[in-house]
């Protein structure tokens, strides 16, 4: 079995040799000790009071470079404790779980854990490619608002300091 790793993150570029795969059981687990998903607009955002939604998409091929062969989807939200000056992470999809007091680069070491694909039959000769993207999801009222209506978080804080 050949494993080739092309890696697809549009949130932080990841090279291949910094993802790592491992097969338990029948599932295979991606990580990378090197995915940084808060980038310095969306620390704002979370320090302001915004949560923020990352959907991961882990993807496998087998053979051929057209189908999917599997794929596993999950949905964390993401904020900002301004008095810890931590991150809290929690999934969406199944049973909610949460993790809180995460410094900025073990948020996505949380994350990964929770993806997971069924692994297919393989023959001795195929080729596998697997692909992780991560999407930050624009929230729509951020988008339509200004930065000048109303009044933020941080804000309020500096006034009750």
């Amino acid at each position: 079995m050949r494993a080739l790793v092309p890696i697809a993150l549009f949130v932080a570029a990841v090279p291949a040799g910094q993802l790592s795969l491992d097969l338990r059981g029948d599932a295979l687990f991606a990580s990378s000790r090197q995915l940084n998903l808060i980038q310095p607009r969306l620390l704002a955002k979370l320090k302001q009071g915004a949560t923020v939604a990352f959907d991961f998409q882990l993807s496998l091929w087998v053979g051929s470079s057209t189908t999917v062969s599997r794929r596993a989807l999950e949905r964390f939200v993401v904020s900002y404790d301004l008095w810890e000056e931590r991150f809290a992470v929690t999934t969406l999809r199944g049973t909610p779980v949460r993790a809180t007091g995460l410094a900025v680069g073990n948020v996505a070491n949380w994350c990964l854990p929770s993806l997971s694909l069924p692994m297919p039959k393989l023959q001795t000769a195929d080729q596998v490619r697997v692909k992780l993207e991560v999407r930050a999801a624009e929230n729509r009222r951020d988008l339509e608002l200004s930065p000048e209506e109303g009044v933020s978080l941080t804000q309020l804080i500096d006034v009750f300091s």
